[in-house]
């Protein structure tokens, strides 16, 4: 699959209403659902719809199908913790299918390349996961990470006019704002010559997904990337 940014930009600008029409057409092919879940779930059905239609932005962004899938294998036990069983994400996803073929017939096999594997891969998955928890520090850290944002990231690199500036993404669709924290860095006079090392899990699995967001290099865990930063600094 070739990248496809127009596709990409076009979800992402209409996953509102998107998400909205999912959601109508989901409780109206199945009307029990209003009575398991009530009003609020239909509001997270609907939020849910919005996640799932900003991951397949960012695999049609990046070019790379898998990424889908991968998106899906998580989603199956996350939603099975809110009693959403994956009969209901398959159904989910079909509907989903449905709706972007009528809306974006031009861009069918892009979505079908996408999407027919990852539901495949949804009846294979567990919905039970064991899950450890964050430790306090690791919250802290989290929440101040998600209120600084892609542009202070690069002026602090640039700042401190480091050599190597490492990045991690954990899931699909931080790698928009990843891949626009990497273009300021190469727009900024300041930061010449720095080289940028990603990771995280959103690469794990895939390791040519780094050249995609415009890194120069990727490394699997913390050793790697001390290993790869004296690489790329010698």
């Amino acid at each position: 699959m070739q990248p496809d940014l127009e596709l990409a930009a076009a979800l992402e600008e209409a996953s509102g209403a998107l998400a909205a029409r999912l959601t109508e057409r989901h409780f109206a092919r199945w009307p029990e659902l209003a009575a398991r879940f009530g009003a609020a779930g239909r509001q997270r059905c609907e939020e849910d719809a919005r996640f799932h239609l900003r991951y397949l932005a960012q695999t049609f962004a990046l070019g790379i199908p898998e990424l889908f899938g991968r998106y899906l294998a998580w989603a199956v036990p996350m939603l099975a913790s809110r009693k959403v069983p994956k009969t209901d994400l398959r159904a989910d996803m079909e509907e989903l299918r449905a709706l972007l073929a009528e809306e974006f017939p031009h861009a069918l096999a892009a979505i079908d390349a996408a999407m027919i594997p990852a539901l495949a891969r949804v009846e294979s998955e567990p919905e039970q996961v064991a899950l450890t928890p964050l430790s306090a520090a690791a919250q802290a850290y989290f929440e101040a990470a998600q209120d600084e944002g892609p542009r202070a990231i690069a002026d602090f690199a640039c700042m401190r006019e480091a050599r190597v500036l490492a990045l991690s993404a954990s899931i699909t669709p931080h790698l928009g704002a990843l891949r626009e924290a990497i273009a300021l860095v190469r727009a900024d006079p300041r930061c010449a010559g720095m080289k940028v090392l990603v990771g995280g899990a959103a690469f794990s699995g895939l390791p040519a997904l780094w050249r995609s967001v415009g890194a120069d290099s990727w490394a699997p865990d913390a050793a790697a990337a001390i290993a790869e930063v004296h690489r790329l600094t010698s």
